[in-house]
C-alpha cells in the first residue's frame, strides 16, 4: 500500500511543489531533510483534478502515450469486480476434481467453469492454472433466475460440498442455502464463450 504525506500551505498554485518518491534504498536511519533535498523532483502538472508524482521525462511519456493510446474507461468492455466464494477451498476446484466431478454425473459441467484468479494475470498476458469454479450460483431475483439448488440438481457436487459443510454454513458471503455462491448480478458472463481457455 502506498502512503503520501502531504504537506500543504493555503497560497496560490506557484507550480513549485516539491515531490518524493521513497525508494528501495531509503532506511529507517536515513536523514529524511538530505534524502528529500538530493531525490526531490519538482510537480508541474498539479491541477484542480489531479496530479502525478513523476519527473519531467515520466511526465512527457505519460502524456504522449495517453495522447495515443485509449483510456480504458472508454475501452468496449466491462470489468468486474471478480467472485467471493466466502470459502475458495470448496469451490474453486483443481482439474482433477473436475474430471472426477463430470465422471461421476456430466450433468456437472453445467457449473464448472475455467476461473483466472488475480495472480493469475500478468501484466500483457495471463497463466491458466487450470482452476475452475463450482458456480453453484445464488439467482437473480430481478432477472427471474432461480439459485442453482445444488442437493437436488447437482447430488455429486452436493456430496462433494458436505466435506466443508461446517465451514460453507459459517462463511458471510454466501448465498440463500450454504451451498450457493452469495448473489452476483454478473454470474452470466461465466456463460460467455472465452478463448482464453481453448
Amino acid at each position: 500500500m502506498d502512503t503520501n504525506i502531504l504537506i500543504c500551505e493555503k497560497a496560490e498554485n506557484k507550480n513549485l511543489t516539491n515531490a518524493l518518491m521513497v525508494k528501495n534504498d531509503f532506511l529507517i536511519s536515513t536523514d529524511l531533510k538530505k534524502y528529500f533535498s538530493k531525490n526531490h523532483i519538482k510537480i508541474s502538472n498539479l491541477n484542480e483534478e489531479s496530479f502525478v508524482i513523476l519527473s519531467k521525462k515520466e511526465f512527457q511519456i505519460k502524456q504522449k502515450i495517453e495522447k495515443i493510446g485509449k483510456p480504458l474507461k472508454d475501452w468496449n468492455i466491462k470489468i468486474f469486480r471478480g467472485v467471493l466464494t466466502g470459502f475458495n477451498e470448496a469451490f474453486i476446484i483443481d482439474e482433477n476434481k473436475k474430471n472426477e466431478l463430470i465422471n461421476a454425473d456430466p450433468k456437472n459441467a453445467e457449473i464448472i467453469k475455467p476461473i483466472l484468479r488475480g495472480r493469475d494475470i500478468k501484466k500483457y498476458s495471463y497463466k491458466f492454472a487450470n482452476l475452475f469454479l463450482i458456480n453453484s450460483h445464488n439467482g437473480i431475483k430481478s432477472k427471474n433466475i432461480e439459485r442453482i439448488n445444488v442437493k437436488k440438481d447437482f447430488p455429486k457436487i452436493y456430496e462433494y460440498f458436505l466435506k466443508f459443510e461446517k465451514e460453507l454454513r459459517k462463511r458471510r458471503s454466501k448465498g440463500k442455502h450454504w451451498t450457493n455462491l452469495r448473489s452476483c448480478t454478473y454470474f452470466q458472463e461465466f456463460e460467455k464463450d472465452c478463448k482464453v481457455f481453448r
